[in-house]
């Protein structure tokens, strides 16, 4: 019987790369793969190797230039140049790069991967999964594919679908996958489904577990004593852009969306939880509308389109804001 092989990242494996890649691009300066890999590592290389955003965007870009200086047309390059133009929040550009990779080569996984995760931010919801299910289509064995098929779930109201994937990317180790194992608990009353996943969890963003206790005692209505502001200052929770989800779960609205505002524009990891459902009211909070400025997505929108949760049913109060901006 032949075991499928599964791709994950773990620290380890992306510093042994790093390492391989350092001496080929040592050996052979001009080789613009090589270059190309290496930038794409240092992308992500934020999240497991203990490097600052900055540190990691500045060797991306570095490795970049000299890879697109050697080969145009390197796919693997192009993909990183799109997610970089991203952070930077040059949306249009961004997707056009992408789409070019995508012609350049139609089974790169991660260049459609990568592009879900755009849309993600820009709330294009349902043309994100749609890119999401293209990239676990053509690699359905790793981590990452399977990690970011469970966001592109969570978004809908089919929980069992974002159940799947969120399993399927915990039988290959990915880091994250705890997130939205506890999201599907939290939505179906499972306190200690949700309690052990959130401490999984918040264990890989290096969060005290004293910490994760309390949110879990607020959830439970169990805090005592001090007003539960005072008690999640004293752990610098409401400071903490990481607890944005959780501050929603509690309802503790203001709370989120201040933590939202705290997000740097280049990182957006988790800026796009903003459109789960458990941020609705924090949508409909004046202050919103400073978030999605900053980010400039109601630039993009004026040009484009509304976000997907203008276009349903029930559109939200945010919407109405951006139509009156828009002139319409």
């Amino acid at each position: 019987m032949h075991r499928r092989r599964t791709k994950s990242r773990s620290t380890e494996s992306l510093r042994a790369a790093r390492e391989f890649l350092l001496e080929a691009v040592h050996l052979d300066d001009d080789f613009a793969p090589a270059h190309a890999s290496l930038a794409q590592l240092h992308l992500v290389a934020r999240a497991y190797l203990g490097i600052g955003v900055e540190e990691t965007r500045d060797l991306a870009e570095a490795s970049l230039r000299r890879a697109l200086a050697y080969d145009p047309n390197n796919v693997e390059a192009l993909v990183v140049s799109a997610a970089l133009t991203a952070d930077a929040g040059n949306y249009d550009e961004a997707l056009q790069l992408f789409d070019r990779a995508i012609e350049l080569q139609p089974s790169h996984a991660i260049a459609y991967l990568w592009r879900g995760e755009v849309l993600h931010t820009l709330g294009y919801l349902q043309v994100a999964r749609e890119s999401v299910e293209t990239a676990v289509r053509l690699d359905p064995f790793a981590g990452s594919t399977n990690t970011v098929m469970a966001k592109a779930q969570s978004f809908f109201p089919d929980d069992e679908r974002m159940l799947t994937a969120a399993k399927q990317a915990e039988a290959f180790d990915a880091r994250l996958a705890p997130k939205f194992l506890a999201l599907h608990y939290f939505r179906n009353g499972d306190t200690q489904g949700f309690a052990r996943e959130l401490h999984r969890y918040h264990e890989v963003l290096g969060i005290p577990p004293e910490a994760t206790d309390l949110l879990l005692r607020a959830a439970r209505n169990e805090l005592e004593g001090d007003p539960l502001s005072n008690q999640l200052d004293r752990y610098a929770i409401r400071r903490n852009n990481y607890f944005a989800l959780e501050l929603a779960m509690l309802g503790q609205h203001s709370a989120a969306l201040a933590a939202l505002l705290r997000w740097p524009s280049h990182e957006g990891t988790f800026i796009d939880d903003m459109w789960l459902p458990e941020f609705k009211k924090v949508r409909a909070l004046p202050g919103f509308h400073e978030l999605i400025r900053r980010m400039g997505l109601d630039d993009y929108w004026r040009t484009h389109a509304l976000p997907d949760v203008c276009n349903n049913r029930a559109p939200e109060p945010i919407c109405n804001l951006l139509l009156v901006d828009a002139g319409t």
